[in-house]
């Protein structure tokens, strides 16, 4: 029986990467295929953006992001204790060769407290981290890869984190990179060791939080940690570190400093493996597991149905894909309902019901937003 031995295999005419490309771990990497041992993170290349802007409120521009929540798709960003107002913008200029996007975060209102931190993240589900085997004695590493720019060159964070139920405790971990230069993107790598089997420490493998994964841009030393071990921590979390006494410090201090993420990669083995730019309705579909909303200034009709004198009115809509749990259902305008009309919801379908306010008018609701996030 033969053996043959190569890294790479691609057609003849190809220009771009490999089409099939071999690990020395014994992983393979296959163009254009979709799963998630390639890559963990969705949305990496920041090309979804189904949330509205919301700064300034007359024609918005930006998210206005004075503490936590969701931006881009899938991506949150983290803020506490402080006053100050970072803008977060979809920055399709100046990208690195083949990328059509970027997360910018920029200070508009400085802020650095004590106890204070500032991060750019994603939650991992379960059902996608669990390739890793992490809590078994067959864990395997997890490389991240990504390319980031700033005005502010130095030593910045990646940690993540199991968070898991508040009965248990938690183990996280903390490495660092470099930005030498500024204004100029880098492409970085690092790569996480599988965790130890600890007692009482588990790792989701279910529709629940697998990873928690954060970018730090600025960390005060309430959180700072070694980098690059293991630590577990108290069950509510605290101890968990977030970046090294090394790491910049200064970032939320000055108005305009800005912080750009593109082309993030997270996969299983110790070997980076390239970003590929994936379907964008695909992607799209991917993101609204978690979230989706109805086109802007869009009315969602329902009807009403004889009964007695109930009126009732049901609005019911299929969601896009079967979302990651029971989202939680909100609007902006209710119109011709008695009350406030009350949702009865599942994964797949999304239904708004009450009573009419009238035999005469129709009911409605605008700009209904479904999130499964976590």
């Amino acid at each position: 029986m033969s053996t043959l031995k190569a890294t790479n295999l691609e057609h003849a005419n190809n220009t771009g990467d490999p089409n099939i490309q071999l690990y020395a771990d014994g992983s393979t990497s296959i163009k254009s295929l979709n799963n998630s041992a390639e890559n963990m993170l969705m949305n990496g290349g920041m090309i979804i953006r189904q949330r509205r802007y919301t700064t300034p409120a007359n024609a918005p521009t930006s998210f206005g992001m004075t503490n936590t929540g969701y931006t881009l798709d899938r991506w949150r960003y983290w803020k506490v204790t402080g006053t100050g107002q970072t803008d977060v913008t979809q920055d399709q200029t100046n990208l690195p060769p083949g990328f059509c996007s970027s997360y910018r975060a920029e200070v508009v209102t400085p802020t650095q407290a004590s106890g204070f931190y500032e991060i750019i993240g994603q939650v991992i589900e379960g059902w996608h981290s669990a390739a890793l085997k992490w809590g078994t004695a067959e864990g395997l590493p997890l490389t991240v890869s990504f390319w980031a720019m700033t005005n502010v060159p130095g030593k910045y964070a990646l940690w993540l984190r199991n968070n898991q139920a508040s009965n248990e405790s938690q183990i996280g971990y903390v490495t660092t990179y470099e930005i030498p230069t500024a204004d100029t993107w880098t492409h970085c790598t690092v790569t996480i060791p599988a965790p130890p089997v600890t007692a009482g420490v588990s790792w989701s493998t279910i529709n629940a939080i697998g990873i928690d994964m954060g970018w730090s841009l600025a960390i005060t030393d309430t959180y700072h940690g070694t980098a690059d071990t293991w630590q577990t921590t108290n069950p509510d979390g605290t101890g968990i570190m977030l970046g090294t006494a090394d790491c910049v410090q200064n970032w939320s201090q000055t108005a305009g400093n800005y912080f750009r993420l593109t082309g993030t990669v997270a996969n299983v083995g110790a070997a980076p493996k390239p970003f590929v730019q994936p379907n964008i309705e695909a992607e799209l579909l991917t993101c609204q597991r978690y979230y989706y909303r109805t086109p802007h200034a869009a009315y969602i009709l329902g009807f009403a149905y004889a009964g007695s004198t109930a009126l009732l009115r049901i609005i019911q809509m299929r969601n896009p894909v079967d979302m990651r749990a029971v989202p939680a259902v909100s609007w902006t305008t209710a119109t011709g309902w008695t009350g406030t009309p009350a949702n009865d919801t599942n994964n797949q379908f999304t239904r708004i019901y009450g009573t009419g306010s009238s035999t005469a008018n129709g009911s409605y609701v605008q700009n209904i937003e479904c999130s499964a996030e976590f």
